[in-house]
């Protein structure tokens, strides 16, 4: 997919907030699939190295179905964030990780999101450009499209924080989450419209989810 304008702005946006409020630096990210900017931020920068560095942010990473050597992943591996901690390619987690038209393709969304959680580090921020359900342009582009409820159930039951969403021109739906700053494993979200989650066994339950807020 690509970082296009849209895409940059809601990131660096997103990036200066939260650093504004809470005080929390960003000096690495972690992309899931590699990047390559588009449309015409080609103007302001070459590559995707580049536009992290504008928002002081110089270690960067990608993980990639389509790549080689220690970038090669397959991102349906559900321990894949073990192996990547384990490795020393990588480091133990990311202060940004970023799914910017990745998370669609990846057939195991529990693997995607699992993989998402547990390589963020506590206070560290995740973004994700998503294709929206409701718009027509991606009915047909990959495996998914998505709604807000997905992340709405991500937010309430892993308690993320700063939750932020914008739609782009071209019907891609930007959001970007926070994880608390105490470390706790990623916890697989219930639909609290359908699921009464105090009866299933071993589950203690999730937040109500919370109302995103709109970017502009």
């Amino acid at each position: 997919m690509g970082i296009s304008r849209e895409i940059a702005d809601f990131i660096t946006n997103t990036v200066t907030t939260r650093l504004i409020k809470s005080g929390v630096t960003f000096e690495s990210v972690l992309e899931l699939g590699s990047q390559s900017i588009k449309g015409d931020l080609v103007k302001d920068f070459s590559t995707v190295e580049q536009f992290y560095a504008s928002i002081a942010i110089t270690t960067y990473m990608y993980i990639d179905a389509n790549s080689n050597g220690e970038h090669l992943r397959d991102l349906n591996q559900r321990d894949l964030c073990w192996k990547l901690q384990r490795s020393n390619s990588f480091k133990s987690w990311y202060d940004l990780v970023t799914n910017l038209g990745t998370g669609e393709h990846i057939f195991d969304q529990m693997a995607l999101f699992k993989t998402i959680h547990m390589m963020c580090r506590p206070s560290g921020m995740m973004i994700h450009a998503v294709p929206l359900a409701k718009s027509k342009m991606w009915s047909e582009h990959a495996f998914y499209t998505y709604s807000e409820n997905i992340f709405l159930g991500l937010v309430a039951a892993n308690q993320y924080v700063d939750v932020m969403k914008t739609v782009t021109s071209n019907g891609l739906l930007l959001v970007s989450m926070s994880r608390p700053n105490k470390d706790r494993l990623f916890k697989v979200p219930y639909d609290l419209r359908y699921i009464q989650t105090k009866k299933v066994p071993g589950y203690d339950g999730q937040d109500e989810p919370k109302p995103m807020i709109d970017v502009v």
